[in-house]
């Protein structure tokens, strides 16, 4: 399950990261890819590890 978790959460953090940078570059250029790009990440890495102890600890 190890391996599983560190692939979604990957995954997770890539998406967040890019859907930060697409997003913030639309919306205030590259000042706000740059502020928006970390909060993706971390978003996406938030999400990733909820959703498996949500699913490991029922």
């Amino acid at each position: 399950m190890g391996k599983i978790h560190n692939a979604i959460t990957t995954i997770l953090s890539t998406v967040g990261l890019f859907v930060g940078l697409w997003g913030g570059y639309d919306i205030a250029g590259i000042l706000g890819a740059i502020t928006f790009a970390p909060m993706g990440a971390f978003a996406g890495l938030t999400i990733g590890m909820l959703h498996i102890r949500l699913l490991t600890f029922p």
